[in-house]
């Protein structure tokens, strides 16, 4: 069997492939373009098709405007939130001990590790 016997054998056999496909009745793919529901329910003001396109545009620009200040708001509050682990607690621990020691040093004038009134 030579290059082009085979190559017709197997377009044979393709065409009776497909033809007991359409054959079969597991066809059951049906394409929905349109929600009907959204097709009955449209335009119920009998406005002018130009007119209700325009309120749905604005409709839509309305809704993309409070979705961005809604993101903007999350965003800020996520600027503003505090993040804290233990090892910026100790660092702050430590930082407030020295300060606090150093204050305390200028307020014993005497050094007798006691602040007195004088």
């Amino acid at each position: 069997m030579n290059h082009f016997e085979k190559l017709y054998s197997q377009h044979k056999q393709k065409i009776v492939h497909d033809k007991s496909y359409e054959k079969s009745d597991n066809i059951t793919f049906k394409p929905e373009i349109n929600n009907k529901y959204q097709l009955n329910n449209r335009n119920l003001a009998d406005v002018d098709i130009g007119e209700y396109l325009y309120s749905k545009h604005e409709i839509i620009k309305k809704n993309k405007e409070d979705h961005i200040k809604q993101l903007e708001r999350e965003t800020k509050e996520k600027l503003n939130t505090t993040k804290v682990n233990s090892t910026s607690i100790n660092l702050f621990e430590q930082l407030k001990l020295k300060r606090f020691g150093q204050i305390f040093r200028l307020l014993d004038s005497d050094n007798h590790n006691e602040i007195s009134a004088e």
